[in-house]
């Protein structure tokens, strides 16, 4: 599944850093285009991210050629369930089955995918890989929020994953 993890997570950060910077742009109004805040500078470099290491649908393509060289869907989905899988706590459990409905929902669309054709398969990768990306991402932030509610007592993580599932 490493052929897989490589490309969608580079796909899923860079595309998530381009959307926090433009956030971050939002949250500063007029000020925040301006050269001296910074935040010019972080939105160019952040789209930078999705340019050099491989645009978002380069990514997507490498994303897919894994599924179909390596047959790496069925671990990966493997891997969404097993971390979403490990919620006890009631404030988990709509992430939790936000991020499995994701993974499958990106899984049926493969099935479908591959029997409709490559054109339409291919200009529908990115947001499949995105999907995908963002499936894993809450899954790993829903095991890490039971932990720290377990651990530690901290709820901050369930609420940081209750509000990705929500987006």
């Amino acid at each position: 599944t490493l052929r897989l993890l490589q490309p969608l997570a580079k796909l899923t950060t860079a595309r998530m850093a381009v959307d926090g910077a433009s956030e971050a742009i939002e949250a500063f109004g007029g000020a925040g285009y301006l050269e001296d805040s910074g935040l010019a500078e972080l939105m160019r470099d952040t789209h930078v991210l999705s340019i050099w290491e491989g645009t978002t649908n380069v990514l997507a393509v490498e994303a897919a050629r894994a599924i179909r060289r390596a047959d790496a869907l069925k671990p990966f989905l493997a891997q969404v369930t097993a971390h979403a899988g490990l919620a006890r706590h009631p404030l988990l459990t709509a992430p939790a089955h936000a991020a499995r409905a994701a993974a499958e929902h990106a899984a049926s669309f493969w099935s479908d995918a591959v029997r409709r054709g490559p054109v339409l398969f291919e200009a529908e990768l990115r947001r499949f890989s995105l999907t995908l990306g963002r499936s894993l991402a809450l899954a790993l932030l829903v095991a890490q929020a039971q932990w720290a509610l377990d651990e530690e007592g901290d709820a901050r993580s369930a609420a940081a994953a209750r509000r990705f599932a929500a987006s």
